[in-house]
């Protein structure tokens, strides 16, 4: 069975219950709404360690070959960030699942820090020339993937698809991303007064995804500004763990960023549960609900329990 949100979820709430290993190293996360991410093949989210700062915990999503490169663990250089497969390492529901750690700075991503184009460009310059010295390909590098630390320099992450066999990455795109920095930095602006006889309202990014709405419909934009999802809701919630609900005629249902249904729209009321990663209702006083998949839950599931 593939491992869910919640399985991870659960783990961060109680890891000495769930983790074989890092419940030595990681704090509880409590009663705390936990951020996960996701995208189509991992969860993942950022922790604190009892010592070592942070680490980053992926989860596969689906069966996938996870990157077991040796020279990974224990990279050739600092500014690779060691990334470790535990196998076995989740236990739920009397499944053991592999996961994913790494070990990232203190800092924030790039394409959220605050450094100015010339600095970027020269940062920039740097880890290329490391990289190719070491020969290390991230093969899916962008500025998400990428921190500055709090020391000024940048450590590539998510080391998914990485090779140590010659660089292969492009970072002529990065530096086109940072040509003209202060342009970056004033897009949602320049959108809202590009657009204020036409949109009634621009509202702010969340997920990588900003919400907006044209002539009384609802729609969504990149970071960039470009619609990725025409307007054609009644309403539309912000997108939260690459799921969001929407409204249309038909009722309310859930989205993917690619604009398919997960939950067709058909309810008459639908609600988002952050702790759960659950969509759930009310139908004649009853509560129902849906898993992140889409998926029923039967209405002795304990993870309803909480929401009762």
């Amino acid at each position: 069975m593939p491992a869910k949100i919640l399985d991870l979820r659960s783990a961060l709430h109680s890891p000495k219950d769930h983790f074989k290993t890092l419940w030595r190293e990681i704090r509880s996360t409590g009663d705390e709404n936990i951020y996960i991410d996701s995208t189509y093949s991992f969860a993942e989210v950022e922790v604190a360690t009892v010592t070592h700062g942070k680490i980053m915990i992926f989860m596969p999503l689906k069966p996938i070959a996870l990157n077991r490169n040796p020279l990974l663990s224990n990279p050739p250089s600092t500014i690779l960030c060691p990334y470790k497969v535990l196998e076995r390492e989740l236990v739920s529901y009397q499944e053991e699942i592999d996961i994913v750690v790494q070990y990232i700075p203190m800092g924030d991503p790039l394409h959220l820090s605050p450094i100015d184009a010339d600095m970027a460009r020269n940062l920039l310059q740097t880890l290329e020339k490391e990289c190719r010295s070491i020969g290390f390909s991230h093969n899916r590098l962008t500025a998400e993937d990428i921190i500055v630390g709090n020391d000024n320099h940048l450590y590539p992450i998510r080391y998914h698809y990485a090779t140590m066999n010659g660089c292969k990455d492009d970072f002529s795109a990065l530096f086109d991303l940072f040509a003209d920095r202060a342009e970056e930095a004033n897009r949602l602006n320049d959108i809202n007064s590009t657009y204020t006889n036409k949109y009634c309202d621009i509202y702010d990014c969340h997920n990588g995804y900003i919400r907006f709405c044209d002539d009384g419909l609802f729609g969504y934009k990149n970071h960039k500004g470009e619609d990725i999802i025409a307007a054609q809701f009644i309403w539309a919630g912000d997108f939260c763990e690459s799921r969001a609900v929407v409204e249309t005629a038909d009722g309310f249902g859930v989205i993917k960023p690619d604009g398919s249904y997960v939950i067709r729209p058909y309810l008459d009321s639908l609600y988002y549960d952050n702790y759960g990663s659950l969509f759930y209702y009310y139908d004649h006083n009853e509560l129902c609900a849906f898993d992140y998949n889409g998926d029923p839950l039967a209405s002795n599931d304990p993870r309803l329990d909480h929401l009762h």
